[in-house]
């Protein structure tokens, strides 16, 4: 019973966030009261900067006891994963030479998480680590950080071998980033507020950052947490002070990537069939720049990208096919994971010198995982 609310409740969220990332508004109650009057956003100037950000949102009060976690405190090592992979559903990231990968198979265990060698592409060396639905997987230090969505819905973490497993935290996960010193995650936990959260990497000293149910999509990254809600973009400090909009961009409609020293998004033209463009700009909001246009006969929410090597990596739904360009837009290469209109391809992954690509084949009804070298695709 408590398996069967659990994900009718995913279920209705996803519901929720899929009709918003379309361009379908809806209008909750609490938005208006926290957002009020977001100045619009002129993309015919790309080189621009965006209005002077200022806070909107109301933040909750921490006490001094709580850790900030400053770019001279948390190395590149000491992120959990990329923020590209963690939009991707964080379904895979890599510890040395392993791949720590989520899979899902139908008739079989709903998921299950998986090590591998990456010098082993061919499945022989895998080893099954836990039968879980595990989305958002981290790795820092000798631990894995992952959100179960199925069996018993929670933050969990275990060893890099399986061993020790400990729930940390109940409750739904849609965002979830762990850096060398703190957790930081959005979750619907039944009669708590949705907003979000940190807490140690033991799971104690818990916090509620930001009560805002609206948002889907946080990274840490120089000492701040980057997150949109809805169309506008916003950063504050991992304390959960200096709250900053970086930008509002009807055009929006995706969550957002936070590559090196800049954003990324998929946004599109405002109208049916709502075209999916990849933008970016720069931290502060300035700089804002169009990559390249994706197939218009396909919808944004259904177009999963990935940022690696200087290049933008995406596909289209329903297609079995990948594609790579760099930042401006040409040297457009392509390869064929999965026939055409009989697969889906719904999640990239980038694990070390490898693209993961996570794909649905509607002929026979269940998922597969593809490993490309990404020198084919640079």
């Amino acid at each position: 019973m408590k398996k069967t609310v659990s994900l009718i409740i995913a279920m209705i969220m996803v519901m929720i966030m899929t009709l918003t990332a379309c361009g379908v508004s809806t209008s909750p109650s609490n938005v208006q009261a926290l957002i009020s009057n977001p100045p619009a956003l002129d993309m015919s100037s790309s080189n621009e900067k965006s209005p002077e950000a200022q806070p909107v949102l109301t933040t909750v009060p921490v006490t001094e006891s709580t850790p900030s976690v400053t770019s001279s405190t948390v190395s590149h090592n000491e992120s959990g994963n990329t923020s590209g992979n963690l939009e991707n559903r964080g379904k895979a990231a890599q510890y040395g030479d392993m791949i720590y990968f989520s899979r899902h198979r139908r008739g079989e265990n709903m998921e299950s998480i998986f090590s591998t060698h990456s010098i082993y592409t061919d499945g022989t060396n895998e080893q099954k680590l836990d039968d879980i639905m595990a989305m958002h997987i981290n790795i820092v230090g000798d631990r894995i950080y992952y959100a179960d969505y199925w069996n018993d819905a929670g933050i969990y973490s275990m060893k890099p071998d399986g061993s020790d497993k400990r729930k940390l935290r109940d409750g739904m996960v849609y965002s979830l980033h762990v850096t060398g010193e703190r957790i930081f995650y959005c979750m619907f936990s039944e009669g708590l507020p949705f907003g979000i959260r940190s807490m140690n990497p033991d799971g104690s000293d818990e916090r509620l950052l930001l009560e805002e149910e609206n948002v889907w999509s946080l990274y840490v990254f120089d000492g701040r947490i980057y997150f949109n809600v809805l169309s506008q973009i916003f950063s504050m400090t991992t304390d959960g002070n200096d709250l900053k909009r970086v930008c509002n961009d009807d055009l929006l409609k995706s969550n957002i990537i936070v590559h090196d020293d800049r954003i990324f998004w998929l946004g599109t033209t405002g109208e049916p069939p709502y075209i999916p463009s990849v933008y970016s700009m720069k931290l502060d909001g300035s700089n804002r720049v169009k990559h390249v246009d994706l197939d218009e006969s396909r919808y944004c929410y259904t177009s999963p990208f990935n940022i690696s090597h200087g290049r933008i990596l995406y596909s289209h739904s329903p297609s079995g096919m990948l594609y790579s360009v760099n930042m401006d837009g040409g040297d457009l290469r392509q390869m064929k994971v999965a026939e055409e209109w009989s697969s889906s391809i719904e999640a990239i992954s980038v694990v070390g010198e490898w693209i993961m690509i996570h794909v649905y084949d509607r002929d026979i009804l269940n998922y597969f995982e593809a490993l490309v070298p990404i020198g084919l695709m640079s």
